[in-house]
């Protein structure tokens, strides 16, 4: 009896702390990830009784096995738990199974810009812009992030920013700096997904010699549910332009191997000016290098 009780004991508190984050996270859930907020409503409350009649009927269960007096799972009390676990249990299933088909197909919008090779220098700057938003210390129950496929996501409670753009580097055909861009998010069918990806706003642009990127995506339509959505920019740079990254380590996807070198640990990208050679990356500074194994210290190459 002491040991399925103890089993008993240690699923329910499972049970109970999965309904409080349920409960905690309700009205962000159904803000943003359900279709319907009624729907989210509804199936959260079946999900909180299924877990509430689960904890009862296994509280009961041992001195329902053990008992040698009067047993507390009569007929009537066998029959209304398993009626409330049944209707509880379809309606969890409904309202999670209507929730994943909204994730069902993925469609994406591409957008191609060119940059003339005589409107910049010989030299390009690569810099981003961060939303101040979403770097707010001040955090609630409505501030939530999110890891997920390498991305991560800020709900707000106001707007759903991914927080994962992907900035790729490669060597233009011609002369000039071509910038692709592909918009992409999921929904029920193509034609949804389709305006979900539309739907994305993401913004990046020229000052001079600088080109820069926000480093998040966010919604027009403030309204829009999560749908992972997600961005993607490829940049294609002429050969022989020397480029300088300023604070965008951290949205670089992927690029050009760097020359003379087996991995990208010896470089932060950041670290020194580059020149695309030969569809190569050549560190213009090789004082920059440095040593992964000690944590990124800077080191002078031997000879």
């Amino acid at each position: 009896l002491a040991f399925t009780l103890f089993i008993a004991i240690s699923i329910v508190a499972g049970l109970f702390i999965s309904g409080i984050t349920t409960l905690s996270t309700a009205p962000l859930t159904t803000s943003i990830i359900f279709e319907s907020k009624v729907l989210g409503y509804i199936t959260i409350i079946a999900s909180l009784v299924l877990m509430l009649v689960t904890s009862v009927f296994l509280i009961l269960l041992p001195f329902q096995l053990f008992s040698k007096n009067k047993r507390p799972l009569n007929k009537p009390t066998g029959i209304t738990i398993s009626i409330l676990w049944i209707a509880a249990a379809v309606i969890t299933f409904l309202g999670s199974f209507d929730t994943i088909r909204q994730f069902a197909k993925t469609n994406k919008v591409i957008n191609e810009e060119t940059i003339p090779a005589q409107l910049l220098s010989d030299t390009l700057y690569i810099t981003t812009n961060s939303n101040p938003e979403i770097n707010n210390t001040d955090f609630n129950l409505m501030d939530v992030n999110v890891n997920l496929l390498w991305n991560n996501w800020s709900f707000d409670g106001d707007d759903v920013f991914n927080k994962t753009v992907k900035l790729n580097i490669a060597q233009s055909p011609d002369q000039d700096i071509h910038l692709f861009e592909e918009r992409q998010s999921k929904g029920s069918n193509t034609q949804s997904a389709m305006k979900n990806a539309r739907n994305v706003l993401y913004n990046y642009k020229r000052n001079g010699d600088t080109l820069v990127f926000d480093d998040y995506i966010t919604n027009q339509d403030k309204n829009a549910k999560f749908r992972l959505q997600s961005n993607e920019v490829t940049l294609y740079i002429p050969e022989g332009k020397v480029i300088i990254f300023k604070n965008a380590d951290h949205i670089i996807g992927k690029k050009p191997r760097i020359k003379n070198y087996d991995s990208d640990n010896y470089f932060r990208i950041g670290s020194t000016p580059w020149r695309l050679e030969n569809g190569a990356l050549v560190p213009l500074n090789e004082n920059a290098m440095t040593d992964y194994t000690e944590g990124w210290s800077d080191v002078t190459p031997t000879n």
